[in-house]
């Protein structure tokens, strides 16, 4: 009688092991499943480039099956563009100077219709200056435009061959500042379609950040209720505004959303703004070591993925080099690019992705760099899990065979 007992707990553990052991062969199943679905990013590098010395890139841009990369010298009286095929090679250098030693301050570049578009303003914020550059090189048309001194433009930009919005501000009486959107025609020299807003105090549109055929997003400063991000509709009413505290360091575009990169109390924060929702959301970066970071400078996005670029001390050689954090939907850090070596403080300065093509600029001591990346998104392969999952799903059906043929013993 007690060696049947025996048996029967022996058979009884045997069974709640073999229970036990289901268990888990089903747990790393689904664990097998997800990794496979788990995408990870590949980041590898094309080629790097050096160029002149004692210049600065502003603005880097894709145009067709060449880069366009726009900088400015030292003293800030000489434009230089550099046109690079994607292959790295250099395709023509074009440099461009205003009559009578004129400081420039160029407020972006652009491509439309393969043109190249740099507007300038020339000494002030009343008297602006647009290249219209073509594919090889030539300035195929210049405008200028000059504002009454009661307007002041902080940033423009072609909505097709004839047309520039301009935003900025506008001198009221009693001293103040106001919101000023407006449509200039280059050919005619006309002012069309003004839009003046605000409050009582100084208020500055400092940059464009979205133009389409029936939404503006804007970016404002105002004394008396800061900074914010403005959308208006196609007859320029405001429809949206959304707070952006600190100091505004890059933005990008991504389908209908608005990602803000902005800093505040040495703190770095994402702002994310759904242009058909109307919604927005803040979030604290808290994975960026802002300890080891000394500027960030610019922001890409590729699909799922962000890429804040800057520069930071390498702690491995005590220098600062120029970094690429990439960052997951969660802005989750995953990696850190390091750009430099420990002779020369090395500085990313701006960026671009287009598609698959992820291109960075910036400083190596004195000297231009551009650094050319290709992106790609993968899964883990599922032929390298399925032979994992099918054993695990053979031994499952076999133990429960087992546990079925010891039940009917019983």
């Amino acid at each position: 009688m007690g060696v049947l007992l025996v048996i029967k707990e022996i058979e009884r553990k045997r069974g709640i092991i073999l229970a036990i052991v289901i268990i888990l062969l089903i747990i790393s199943n689904y664990i097998f499943i997800t990794m496979a679905t788990i995408q990870s990013i590949n980041i590898n590098e094309n080629w790097r480039l050096l160029l002149g010395e004692d210049i600065v890139p502003l603005d880097i841009k894709i145009m067709g099956q060449s880069i366009i990369l726009l900088t400015i010298n030292d003293v800030f009286n000489e434009l230089t563009l550099y046109n690079i095929s994607l292959n790295g090679g250099a395709n023509w250098v074009r440099k461009w100077t205003y009559d009578g030693n004129a400081t420039l301050l160029p407020l972006r570049l652009e491509i439309l219709s393969h043109r190249i578009y740099v507007p300038v303003l020339i000494n002030n914020r009343h008297h602006l200056a647009l290249l219209v550059i073509n594919e090889n090189g030539h300035i195929s048309d210049s405008y200028e435009v000059v504002l009454s001194n009661i307007i002041g433009i902080y940033d423009t930009i072609p909505l097709n061959a004839s047309t520039l919005l301009i935003a900025g501000t506008r001198y009221k009486a009693g001293y103040r500042l106001q919101y000023y959107i407006g449509l200039y025609n280059v050919k005619n020299k006309e002012l069309i379609n003004i839009s003046v807003w605000g409050t009582n105090d100084n208020d500055i549109l400092t940059q464009i950040i979205y133009a389409n055929h029936d939404k503006l997003a804007v970016l404002g400063n105002s004394t008396g209720e800061g900074q914010k991000i403005y959308i208006l509709n196609y007859d320029e009413d405001t429809i949206y505004k959304q707070s952006i505290d600190g100091t505004v360091l890059s933005n990008c575009i991504d389908e209908d959303n608005i990602y803000v990169l902005h800093i505040m109390n040495n703190k770095y924060y994402m702002t994310s703004i759904r242009m058909k929702e109307l919604s927005s959301k803040t979030t604290l970066l808290k994975s960026l070591q802002q300890e080891l970071i000394r500027e960030l400078n610019t922001i890409s996005k590729y699909k799922d993925y962000f890429f804040l670029m800057g520069s930071a001390l390498n702690t491995e050689y005590g220098t600062v080099y120029g970094v690429i954090y990439v960052l997951d939907e969660n802005y989750t850090t995953l990696k850190a690019i390091w750009i430099g070596n420990p002779d020369q403080e090395t500085v990313i300065l701006t960026g671009t992705n287009n598609n698959d093509i992820l291109l960075v600029s910036g400083l190596f001591g004195d000297k231009i760099f551009i650094i050319s990346y290709t992106l790609s998104v993968e899964s883990i392969n599922w032929d390298q899990m399925l032979p994992y999952i099918i054993i695990n799903l053979i031994t499952v059906a076999l133990i429960v065979v087992i546990l079925y043929i010891i039940k009917k013993r019983k």
